[in-house]
This record gives C-alpha cells, sequence and structure tokens, in this order.
C-alpha cells in the first residue's frame, strides 16, 4: 500500500511539472506575438521613444516651399519671413566694397569752369585755360576721313574717338565709296576756336550770324564740325550727302559724340544754332545718357542735379560699360568733397555755371 502511494505521489509531480512547463511556454508564444504585432504596426519604436522616419508615397513629389506664381489670377503671392533679421548698409556707403585706396578731391567755384561738360552760350562766357588743351589733328589722324586744312586742332581724346568713329564708318559703308570702297569722304570742316580766332568771325558776320567770342562752343576743344567733300559737288552737310551718312548721327553717341545743337530741341537750346553736322566729344558716359534719354546739353546739365552720390544716374554705354554718375553742387564761396577710389575710374566736369558732375566706372 506504501508502495501505491509513493508511485501516486510521483506521477502527480510529474504532471505539475509538465503544466508549469505548458504555461511558461504559453505565456512566451503569447508575448511573441504581441512584439510582432507591435513592430508591425509601428508601436514598438513609440513604446521605447524611437521616432518613426517619415518618408514619401511613391510617385507623390515633396511639397513646394517656394511662393506662388505672382501672375496667377484671384491668388496672393506666399510670403515667408527670414529667420534673421537681414543686414543692412549705411546709406552713406557704397554699395560694394571697393578694393582700392579711398580718398577725396576737393574743389571750389573756381573748378567750376573746368572739364569735358562745361556750358558755352550767350549767358556762360568760356574761361579759357592758362594751358592749352588742343593739338593739331594733321599727324594724328587715320586715312578714313579728311580735314579742311592742316591747322585744324582738337583736343586729344576727341581726336582719338574721331579716329576709331570714322574707321568703323569705313568699315560699315565698304562697297559705297568710289570703286566700292568705303567712305571717306567726310571732312572735319571746323574744330578749335581760340578768342581771337571768334572775333575775328564775329567782326566779319556780325552778331546775327555767329557767337560772339568767349560764347562758342568750339573754344571747348571738343567741337568739331563734319561736312561731306568731293571736286564735282564741294562740301555738303551730312545730313544733304546721302543716306549712307546717316550712320554717323546713328552712332556717335557709341564714340563719346553728341550732336551739339539738334534741330528737334531748338527751343529749348534758344540763341544761335549751328548745323546737325556740329559734333562734340562729351566720353562715353554722358553720351550715353543724352542718347537714352534723348536730352541735349542743357537739357542734361539740369536733369542730372535730380542724382545724389546716394541715388545715382545708372547708364550702360554702348560698349556695356556701367557708370554711375552724379551732381554735386557749388556755391562762391564753398568747398566740395568728392569721394574718390584709386581702383575706379572716374571723371569730374564742372558745368560752368553752378556745379559739378561726377561720373564712376563701375
Amino acid at each position: 500500500m506504501a508502495k501505491q502511494i509513493r508511485r501516486y505521489r510521483q506521477n502527480k509531480k510529474a504532471a505539475s511539472g509538465t503544466a508549469i512547463l505548458a504555461c511558461v511556454l504559453a505565456v512566451i508564444v503569447v508575448i511573441a506575438a504581441a512584439l510582432l504585432v507591435l513592430t508591425l504596426t509601428g508601436r514598438l519604436d513609440k513604446l521605447f521613444g524611437k521616432k518613426p522616419v517619415e518618408t514619401d508615397p511613391p510617385g507623390t513629389e515633396p511639397p513646394v516651399t517656394e511662393a506662388q506664381d505672382t501672375d496667377a489670377p484671384g491668388t496672393d503671392p506666399v510670403v515667408t519671413e527670414p529667420e534673421t533679421e537681414p543686414a543692412t548698409e549705411p546709406v552713406t556707403e557704397p554699395p560694394e566694397t571697393l578694393p582700392g585706396k579711398d580718398t577725396y578731391v576737393d574743389l571750389t567755384f573756381e573748378d567750376i569752369p573746368n572739364g569735358i561738360l562745361v556750358m558755352i552760350d550767350a549767358d556762360r562766357e568760356y574761361v579759357f585755360p592758362d594751358k592749352s588743351n588742343v593739338t593739331e589733328i594733321y599727324g594724328k589722324k587715320n586715312d578714313c576721313y579728311g580735314l579742311i586744312n592742316s591747322t585744324v586742332t582738337l583736343n586729344i581724346e576727341a581726336i582719338d574717338a574721331l579716329n576709331r568713329m570714322m574707321e568703323d564708318f569705313y568699315n560699315a559703308t565698304v562697297g559705297k565709296g568710289p570703286e566700292g570702297r568705303g567712305i571717306s569722304d567726310v571732312i572735319v570742316s571746323g574744330a578749335y576756336r581760340s578768342y581771337e580766332d571768334q572775333k575775328a568771325l564775329f567782326d566779319q558776320y556780325g552778331a546775327s550770324n555767329t557767337f560772339a567770342p568767349g560764347h562758342t562752343d568750339y573754344h571747348s576743344g571738343y567741337s568739331f564740325y563734319l561736312k561731306a567733300y568731293n571736286k564735282e559737288a564741294g562740301t555738303r552737310e551730312l545730313d544733304k550727302a546721302g543716306e549712307a551718312y546717316a550712320w554717323i548721327a546713328e552712332n556717335a553717341w557709341k564714340y563719346g559724340f553728341i550732336c551739339r545743337y539738334p534741330a528737334a530741341k531748338k527751343a529749348t537750346i534758344g540763341g544761335l544754332m549751328d548745323g546737325t553736322g556740329h559734333y562734340r566729344y562729351v566720353g562715353k558716359a554722358h553720351a550715353a545718357a543724352m542718347y537714352q534719354n534723348n536730352w541735349c546739353l542743357e537739357e542734361y546739365l539740369e536733369y542730372v542735379k535730380d542724382y545724389t552720390y546716394q541715388s545715382p544716374l545708372k547708364v550702360t554705354d554702348g560698349s556695356g560699360t556701367k557708370y554711375e554718375i552724379f551732381y554735386a553742387a557749388c556755391d562762391l564761396n564753398a568747398t566740395v568733397r568728392i569721394p574718390v577710389n584709386d581702383k575706379v575710374p572716374c571723371t569730374i566736369s564742372g558745368n560752368n555755371y553752378d556745379g559739378f558732375v561726377v561720373c564712376y566706372q563701375r
């Protein structure tokens, strides 16, 4: 009997161990299943504090962060504010940092009669410099134009520009000149005049036909007159010599020349009028400004007063070079200080009555 009881107890203990093992295995299976479900649903990362990686669904474009097209009807542009405030520049400083050395040029009222833009008319007399600024064209010209005589004189800068213009005119008219060559029968029929030269003309022709001595644009050394000439026809005005000569009037500004007395500006200029062949060298920047705005010299010297160092007139010449131009007024007892930089080409010209025109090449 005791033996049977002992066997019964052993069998009961074995059955109890098997039940416990089965329970443990069941718990493990349940936990594994739960982990699998959490993994598949993405909840496992959240449970342990991990952030899921966001991906775009296949075949979709990323969201556009730029402003909407302002041309679309009925929509307003999306304005995005920068995270940081943009840096601001002082209004008194140039827009870029110049590489050269900054300095100043001090000018007074006595400097106003000097420069490439000086106004000379019935009311404003030319102040002749102590040293002549002209030289003979003969010996410095090319073969693309002629001279009325060998003593005609002009400023050397104007001579160089005239040579370039007349060479290009010749090349542009190849086939229209004699024997198929370019046109080269244009002559300089008049240029610089001294006070004595103009006095002699004034005494001969009178006030109704010429300018008083001291008041002609030819005194500047930058003015000259062009005509066409040949033995059969003599001298002729360019606008009456043929269509090919119109090239000069259309392209002169690219070389720094203006028509000094355009017929369309007669009411503005007033006083005596010279012909349309009268050109004056003012430099490429000023010539471009006048040509592009349809200004004569009188208009330009007044309109440029609207522009300052902080807000200059911006001009691009015929070769693509950019300039900034502004005006600086000068009173009788004042000193005007012009900022300059030795790496930035700069020209300054008085207007011969109340201030200076400053031009920076940018």
